[in-house]
């Protein structure tokens, strides 16, 4: 019995860090004991500290309300929800984008496929009648040899009058691209009216803001110094920072006009419009020069000059496309745009030709 009771003291007397007996033992306020011998006193107050911050971590928020916890959760379960809504949405988009791509290129690929058959039947029939003629020649001509060798006087052929016509293939190719550029324009038209009609759905009436509306001195500062109007700007009232958006410009009329997107917060008297500044911008200058403003201009081929431009935007793709909303073909494409910002629809009138540029149709909102 006295064994078991000195056994029993002794556990009382280890130490709860290395196991071994108290020496010098020391007792910390929380109430656990350690020996010096063993562990310096920084070292123990290392651990008392971090004692105490996992005593807290342990205890947790026990303050919340089984309505709070509930709430937390819900929440939660609303956001997952969510997050399967746009994971569904994506993949819906997603495989109708797939899907109309694979239509408008399958297409395509029919027709230069079909033009590139014909092309490739017509060089072999080419070639095939160069060869079986010049196979009949030759047969002729072995023919005359073998009656020279066995009768001299046979009447032949002069060979001053024989005459050896080279094939003709050089431009085959170029001719046939030509013919199926039409064909392909075509296929492409239907293509451009199939988005355009798309991006239609996400049409919005622009009004302009007086507030925003401010002089471009950088490119037309000679203008000024020649007396001309100073070229104005303005921006439209609505500004966007996500989402998918649509408008139109009536530019009937207009010899000079620029027109896109912009920055909301540029309102400083010197504007150079270029991406870089954060202006995605067309312009018309002289009736029919049509540039895409960048560093360097990008001078835009047009068929026709266009009378009501459509301007697309998709902010998450940072993608504008500016259409011939007339024709339903597609202008310029501004794409991978770092707009990370708001931004507003952009317009100038440029110097007074008395022309106004419509907002939209019947829309008191003009720029003149």
């Amino acid at each position: 019995m006295a064994t078991a009771t000195c056994q029993l003291s002794e556990e009382q007397f280890l130490c709860s860090i290395c196991l071994d007996v108290f020496t010098n033992p020391v007792t910390l306020p929380c109430g656990h004991s350690f020996w010096s011998g063993r562990r310096q006193a920084v070292e123990l107050g290392l651990i008392v500290e971090y004692g105490e911050i996992w005593r807290e971590a342990e205890e947790g928020p026990t303050s919340r309300t089984d309505a709070e916890i509930l709430e937390m959760i819900a929440e939660r379960e609303r956001t997952i929800q969510q997050l399967r809504q746009l994971m569904e949405l994506n993949d819906r988009e997603a495989k109708a984008e797939r899907a109309h791509g694979e239509r408008a290129f399958a297409a395509l690929i029919d027709c230069v496929r079909g033009d590139l058959d014909a092309f490739l039947q017509y060089m072999n029939s080419k070639s095939q009648a160069t060869e079986n003629q010049a196979k009949g020649c030759v047969k002729e001509l072995e023919r005359e040899i073998l009656e020279l060798k066995t009768s001299p006087g046979t009447a032949v052929r002069d060979m001053k009058t024989f005459n050896i016509r080279k094939p003709t293939f050089e431009g085959t190719a170029a001719r046939a691209m030509a013919e199926l550029e039409p064909k392909l324009s075509q296929k492409m038209s239907r293509v451009f009216i199939s988005e355009f009609q798309r991006v239609q759905k996400y049409y919005i009436r622009v009004l302009l803001d007086p507030e925003k509306v401010h002089p471009r001195s950088a490119n037309q500062r000679k203008s000024a110094d020649n007396n001309k109007p100073e070229c104005r700007c303005v921006l439209a009232a609505q500004s966007f920072s996500a989402g998918r958006f649509y408008f139109e410009v009536d530019v009937r009329g207009k010899s000079n006009w620029a027109l896109g997107l912009a920055k909301e917060l540029h309102v400083e008297r010197e504007v150079v419009l270029s991406p870089q500044n954060a202006y995605w911008v067309i312009c018309m200058r002289n009736k029919t020069e049509c540039y895409a403003r960048s560093v360097p201009s990008v001078r835009l081929e047009l068929k026709s000059r266009p009378e009501k431009v459509g301007v697309f935007v998709d902010y998450e793709d940072g993608l504008v496309c500016f259409y011939d909303a007339k024709q339903a073909g597609l202008l310029h494409t501004f794409s991978a745009c770092d707009f990370a910002h708001n931004i507003c629809p952009f317009f100038s009138p440029c110097q007074n030709d008395g022309a106004k540029l419509h907002t939209q149709p019947d829309s008191p909102c003009v720029l003149q």
